[in-house]
């Protein structure tokens, strides 16, 4: 059943993953990884290269999440993308913080209450605990999104 939780969170997070990647959403981990690194190196020096720096990161590991095939690579790959998805969502809050509290606090509200139902879907698998970890996806997917586009206007 655990497969099955993991399934619903990269299913509900790949479908709202799109708008958050780059343009090509067939990308694959290395394209995602040196989508990073030469968008970090586009930034330039500024103000704002640090905020914009780990937006591109969370596209990346939120397009590296859209693009796991679960029968294929496994659960587990599911859990180590939403790991990454969860550690860059942290270095966007942590830099973006002072300039967008309020969404940084939203998305990091979020990013817990997904891991909480993913917790209670694998402790009690469901369909409603597994309901509840979609609801929460979409919820992080949508405050994301909203997060991603209030700092791109600095990029």
């Amino acid at each position: 059943m655990r497969r099955t939780v993991l399934v619903a969170l990269a299913a509900v997070l790949a479908v709202g993953a799109p708008a958050c990647a780059s343009s090509d959403s067939s990308s694959n981990s290395d394209a995602a990884s040196s989508t990073r690194a030469t968008s970090a190196a586009a930034s330039g020096p500024t103000a704002s290269a640090p905020v914009c720096r780990a937006a591109d990161d969370v596209r990346a590991s939120l397009s590296d999440l859209q693009g796991i095939d679960v029968v294929q690579q496994g659960t587990a790959a599911v859990q180590q993308a939403f790991t990454q998805v969860k550690s860059d969502l942290a270095a966007l809050s942590d830099a973006a913080r002072g300039q967008h509290a309020e969404q940084v606090q939203q998305v990091k509200t979020d990013t817990d209450a997904v891991q909480a139902a993913l917790d209670q879907a694998t402790a009690n698998p469901n369909a409603q605990t597994v309901g509840a970890v979609a609801t929460a996806g979409r919820t992080l997917v949508q405050d994301t999104q909203a997060l991603l586009a209030a700092v791109s206007s600095s990029c």
